[in-house]
């Protein structure tokens, strides 16, 4: 008695030379834990959107149901919902366990995206780079309480968003704009990636300007159970063009640069036309500002960078353009998670994006007070520190 038994010898080493996967494995059913943990939690947005819209959804009993619009989404995730009404669960568990499947996924691709030297399933799964880009996901706190708390479908765009971006690096350019297709059919702020697409386009000169035409041509194809019930072939583009509309302020509890200067959160400024057209074109001009850095640039558009470029695209468009939600920064706060594994001089600003975005969530789902103010000042310095860090990667060889 006292000394260790073979089996545990035995079990001992193998955790000793396989300690990354079983760190994975852990990390995966601790992660599981957390989401089962939240899985009673009814936001807001699922008490008066989600789940009304599903009751409306199921009372068709038929697919006739996407014959007319029901809810903000787009035509294929209605067409989702109404597949979810024939499964035997609750309909609020049905929108979680699909943006929890998402999780995994996005956090996979991303691992891969970010371990690029390896090829094979078990190369990768002992890899340290690999598990921690799959682990820092995973267990993002924006990640689980996307999904597993408030319901919402960010990580399933997302994940067609970063799908497509390993579909540029493996240069299989049709399959990255279907991917991007995908990705708008979804959830129209997958939009705010385009200035991302437009400068490589002009500096990479890889792909034709042609295969943009492959995303209309995917939101249409991926409407067909709607259009097929006597929808029209434009409604997914005429659906987004609604939302545009929808709502009239500066900020919708997301962080924005113009709370530095109007600070109006319920939309009663009657001259809210007059300010969109102005933060429209004042966006543009700093994403033009971004185009003019690369395209001087000859420095060759190494996998850091071009994650650094979509950082920076998407973070200009969501910190400047007017009614923004705390939801919506959802990619670059992912590419942020990136920068800071594939570079330690990241792991201190990507905490901050990650912790102020973290407080943005609070205060939606559970009540958490915090100055306005205060959060879009961080928010730009943050972000002026990621801008003063591309010009000079941009310029470092």
């Amino acid at each position: 008695m006292g000394r260790i038994t073979k089996i545990e010898t035995k079990v001992l080493d193998f955790i000793k030379s396989n300690v990354v996967f079983v760190f994975m494995i852990g990390i995966t059913v601790l992660s599981m834990m957390i989401r089962y943990f939240c899985r009673s939690f009814i936001s807001e947005d699922a008490q008066y959107c989600l789940l009304p819209w599903y009751d409306q959804i199921a009372a068709y009993k038929s697919s006739q149901c996407l014959a007319e619009q029901i809810g903000d989404y787009n035509i294929l995730y209605q067409f989702i919902i109404y597949l979810f009404t024939y499964l035997p669960i609750k309909s609020l568990y049905a929108y979680k366990i699909f943006s929890i499947i998402f999780d995994y996924a996005l956090a996979i691709v991303v691992a891969i995206i970010v371990d690029d030297k390896n090829s094979s399933i078990k190369g990768r799964l002992q890899s340290e780079r690999f598990v921690m880009a799959y682990s820092v996901i995973i267990m993002s706190p924006l990640v689980f309480l996307n999904s597993s708390c408030w319901a919402q479908c960010d990580a399933i765009w997302t994940f067609f968003i970063f799908a497509a971006l390993y579909a540029f690096v493996k240069e299989k350019y049709i399959g990255m704009f279907a991917l991007f297709g995908i990705a708008i059919s979804f959830k129209f702020q997958a939009i705010f990636v385009l200035p991302f697409l437009l400068i490589l386009y002009v500096r990479e000169k890889k792909f034709s300007i042609l295969n943009c035409l492959i995303v209309p041509l995917m939101m249409i194809v991926l409407a067909l159970p709607g259009i097929i019930k006597g929808r029209g072939v434009l409604e997914p583009f005429l659906i987004y063009a609604n939302q545009t509309g929808e709502y009239k302020a500066v900020s919708m509890n997301y962080p924005s640069f113009w709370n530095c200067i109007v600070c109006e959160w319920s939309g009663k400024n009657g001259d809210y036309f007059e300010f969109k057209l102005v933060a429209v074109c004042f966006t543009v001009a700093i994403l033009g500002v971004i185009a003019v850095w690369k395209l001087k640039s000859n420095v060759k558009m190494d996998l850091f960078r071009l994650i650094f470029l979509l950082h920076v695209t998407v973070y200009t468009c969501v910190l400047f353009l007017p009614t923004m939600h705390e939801r919506y920064g959802y990619v670059y706060e992912i590419t942020a998670l990136i920068l800071a594994i594939m570079n330690k001089k990241f792991i201190v600003p990507g905490i901050g994006v990650i912790l102020l975005s973290c407080i943005t969530y609070g205060h939606f789902l559970f009540g958490l007070e915090y100055s306005v103010m205060l959060a879009s000042l961080v928010n730009i310095v943050l972000y002026i520190y990621y801008m003063m860090r591309l010009y000079n990667i941009n310029n470092a060889e």
